[in-house]
């Protein structure tokens, strides 16, 4: 299954080159180390992370808050759905008492 948001699970990485020095840290997918952001060579560890978990709790409000736009929507449809059904019910019931 499709890891549906990235950062819950990414890692970073920085490398160090005896002639260029640090990399910018990658902040990658875990299964598949796809690069999803850099962050500046120059922050901290601490920092890295403080930047990490700090875009996670955002990434997972964003998440959840998709999720009950979903069943809103969904439970929108529905009763749309219903109260059509009923409408029609209706108005079948009265033409086939001859009204």
């Amino acid at each position: 299954m499709k890891d549906l948001i990235d950062l819950q699970n990414a890692h970073v990485t920085q490398i160090t080159n005896e002639v260029k020095g640090k990399s910018a840290w990658k902040v990658r997918q875990n299964i598949t180390s796809e690069d999803l952001y850099d962050l500046p060579a120059n922050l901290s560890e601490k920092d890295v992370f403080t930047v990490l978990d700090f875009a996670r709790e955002f990434e997972l409000i964003a998440f959840n808050a998709g999720i009950q736009f979903q069943k809103q929507m969904q439970s929108n449809i529905a009763n749309n759905l219903i109260n059509e059904n009923k409408r029609l019910s209706i108005i079948i019931d009265k033409l086939s008492r001859g009204e």
